[in-house]
């Protein structure tokens, strides 16, 4: 049976030709990918795929000997008519496949693919496993395939945006064009050091006929901290691709900034604690303005995370809201401060500071990039003081609830991150 067509076809394959997926050399990153989801869904066949208008490509397979075939006869073009995973536990006695050439010969069974969807909503492709004979994934391999789906869809539009070529590239990715090589190792390394350790203790667990509370109280907790580490990576990448390239709306709801930062505080206690820090939230009533909630509190998060980062072992970061003169939310910690020649880089994307590279710091260089969009959305400024020896404020300053911009949801905020 051939599959639907995608409701949004037209604007699909737009964005597909847009980023030159086709045109990309093969890509280890990717392979890596493949073998991971083989490896923990135990199956023989992992792949990468993605459908333009008439054929199936693989941009990265494992135990696949197609890497090109006719849409019609492709089981990830039903995936990518889906907003989430697609399982084909016997493709032979499902009608969708039943007449499918390559079921019928034999070389597929079993099918699970997730669809590759971008931030503009439009799924590429899928990130799928397979097998030659029935069988069904459990919960955790479902859910390993979702993670490692976001992540497929992150990698390739960033390394699409990378390599870009001149001809069709925007102005302001030249100087990301040409720290293309840095930048990709520098994700690659953020988003495999996560996996390898799921892997271990996935491995870990397979060993394990009974999980004892014992062995539970080793494995799972290094495992659930590495994925919500890798969450958070490619959350951090879908979210500055969509500051860079979105006319987003902001609309016109009242915010407590001071109620972001106890919240703010509340879920960064952890990492907190780990690093030894102490957060301190100061606030004398509400500090109101107009905005989004959740892109607020994603900015505050992420000058709270500098801070921890940056704070040395016993020290304090504190949190300080006031609404006079005007709103303002300032993050102090009581680090090394940063040298005259740095400050002036800290908002630039995927640039990291000498002693954050020196202490082999995890995190892409996106934190203080993401907040001063997000700020500057709400027509704020956001602004660095440090020096040396005496730490860091990052101080966010947005208009009072009558001066905010985006006096209505009708009335959109066009801002980008500045790649210069």
């Amino acid at each position: 049976m051939r599959a639907p067509v995608p409701v949004d076809e037209t604007e699909r394959l737009i964005e597909l030709r847009e980023l030159h997926l086709l045109d990309m050399p093969p890509d280890p990153h990717l392979l890596d990918v493949a073998r991971v989801a083989a490896q923990q869904c135990a199956t023989p066949m992992a792949g990468i795929t993605v459908v333009d208008d008439e054929h199936w490509h693989c941009l990265a397979g494992i135990g696949v000997d197609v890497f090109r075939a006719p849409r019609e006869v492709s089981m990830c073009a039903h995936t990518i008519c889906r907003p989430d995973l697609l399982e084909v536990n016997n493709a032979r006695a499902d009608p969708r496949f039943a007449d499918n050439p390559y079921v019928a010969a034999g070389v597929v069974r079993f099918y699970a693919g997730v669809p590759l969807v971008t931030d503009a909503g439009h799924a590429l492709g899928a990130l799928c496993v397979g097998d030659r004979v029935p069988r069904r994934l459990t919960g955790a391999q479902r859910d390993l395939l979702t993670v490692l789906a976001r992540l497929v869809t992150a990698w390739l539009t960033a390394a699409s945006t990378a390599t870009t070529p001149p001809a069709v590239a925007d102005p302001r990715l030249h100087e990301l064009d040409a720290m293309k090589d840095e930048i990709l190792t520098l994700v690659s390394h953020e988003l495999r050091t996560p996996i390898a350790s799921i892997q271990s203790s996935l491995e870990l667990l397979a060993e394990i006929d009974t999980l004892t509370p014992q062995a539970a109280a080793r494995i799972l907790p290094p495992l659930r901290r590495n994925a919500t580490r890798l969450l958070d990576t490619l959350d951090q990448l879908l979210l500055a691709a969509r500051l860079s390239t979105s006319h987003l709306q902001i609309p016109a709801t009242v915010v407590d900034l001071a109620e972001l930062a106890a919240h703010a505080a509340t879920r960064a206690a952890a990492a907190a604690a780990r690093r030894n820090v102490r957060i301190v939230v100061r606030s004398v009533g509400p500090v109101a303005v107009l905005g989004d909630h959740a892109l607020l509190g994603k900015a505050i998060a992420q000058m709270l995370a500098n801070a921890i980062v940056h704070g040395p072992p016993d020290s304090e970061v504190s949190i300080e809201t006031s609404a006079d003169p005007l709103p303002t939310l300032a993050v102090t910690d009581a680090g090394q401060g940063l040298p005259a020649h740095e400050q002036h880089t800290v908002f630039r994307p995927f640039d990291k500071t000498e002693a954050t590279r020196r202490q082999h710091a995890p995190g892409l260089g996106l934190g203080l990039t993401i907040a001063k969009a997000i700020i500057n959305a709400h027509g704020g400024t956001i602004t660095l003081d440090s020096q040396p020896t005496q730490g860091t404020t990052i101080t966010a300053t947005l208009p009072p609830p009558s001066r905010t911009p985006s006096a209505g949801p009708s009335t959109p905020n066009t801002f980008s991150i500045d790649y210069r």
